[in-house]
């Protein structure tokens, strides 16, 4: 008899995608809704992955949508001032990107472990380099779940700026095991005459990612790549935002050798963006068989699935478990590899 399976949500959320913040002169109506304005296209930005977004946003009145907002004072280490903080209504913002065609992506993203040698040395959780601040506040802006290391004895045991610069990833997948990531940015940042010069890999399932960023400073190359790596990812994994679900599909996974093991692809499943309902349909040795009913596309599910870092879809066809005469529906099949 199949079994209704609970969706608990195991996947690092983004930050919070339907707030922004910007700088204001004073608490004027006028410099309150301009400030409104820009919030609104930096949480376009953030909610669909792509920059341009910002332009539709400026169409739109952003004040109408703002459920609360609140004044707050910015840091002289950053700056000082005044900022107005927003949070946006979660509904009329995506009934906005549906009517634009923009779109959407969900609250389960990656996590990026940031990997950066400068001529100062590695870039720390804990360091005072100004570049810390930058990738902290540009992964913000563009929603991006980022961990900068620790560089403790186990880190520094492990990992060298020679393995940073040299892109030498067994050394720094070994180091990014205990942040529980599931992929990587690494950079390096040379001095150049009147800048840097700086090459970044980004690393999440498949063949990396590799680019290089001339600037006129480090914390301008690093917010440029935080910029890139979210834009790369955004390509990948957001899908156009829909009112309807598809028919539902049918996934089998294979390699399931304990309940340890079955609970940790339930969970994997139930905390892809865009599931509505999961059902165990079938058991088979080890192999399950679930029913998903998914608001997107098989491919934006498969894609999707693949980012909990425990499934690996079978390039090779199987033999469906379904039974003989059963409706026709889509199978997507993968392996437990944990």
């Amino acid at each position: 008899m199949a079994v209704l399976l609970a969706l608990p949500l195991t996947a690092r959320a983004a930050p919070e995608l339907y707030a922004a913040a910007s700088p204001v002169a004073d608490q004027s109506v006028t410099a309150r809704v301009a400030a409104f304005g820009q919030n609104l296209a930096k949480v376009f930005v953030k909610l669909s992955g792509d920059p341009a977004a910002a332009d539709y946003a400026a169409t739109l009145d952003a004040s109408s949508m703002v459920t609360e907002y609140r004044y707050n004072r910015i840091p002289l280490q950053q700056g000082g001032g005044l900022e107005l903080w927003a949070r946006f209504d979660a509904e009329r913002v995506k009934s906005a990107l549906i009517a634009a065609g923009l779109p959407l992506w969900g609250e389960n993203r990656p996590t990026l472990m940031v990997w950066v040698a400068t001529p100062a040395g590695i870039v720390s959780d804990t360091s005072a380099l100004p570049l810390t601040q930058t990738l902290r506040n540009t992964a913000h802006e563009r929603g991006l779940p980022l961990v900068l290391p620790l560089l403790d004895l186990a880190d520094r045991q492990t990992v060298s700026a020679f393995d940073i610069r040299s892109f030498y990833l067994p050394s720094l997948q070994k180091a990014s095991r205990r942040y529980d990531t599931q992929g990587m940015l690494i950079g390096s940042i040379k001095p150049r005459s009147g800048g840097v010069n700086s090459r970044w890999r980004l690393v999440l399932g498949g063949s990396p990612i590799d680019f290089t960023i001339e600037s006129p400073s480090a914390q301008s190359a690093a917010a440029a790549a935080v910029n890139q790596a979210a834009t790369e990812l955004a390509n990948r994994f957001a899908r156009l935002p829909t009112n309807t679900l598809e028919s539902a599909l049918k996934l089998v996974v294979g390699g399931i050798e304990s309940l340890d093991a079955a609970v940790a692809v339930r969970r994997a499943i139930g905390a892809v963006q865009g599931v509505e309902a999961l059902r165990l349909s079938r058991v088979d040795g080890a192999r399950l068989q679930f029913t998903v009913a998914y608001a997107g596309t098989i491919a934006d599910f498969a894609r999707l699935l693949e980012l909990s870092g425990i499934l690996t879809r079978n390039p090779d066809s199987f033999t469906p478990m379904a039974p003989a005469g059963s409706a026709s529906q889509p199978i997507l099949s993968f392996r437990f590899t944990p």
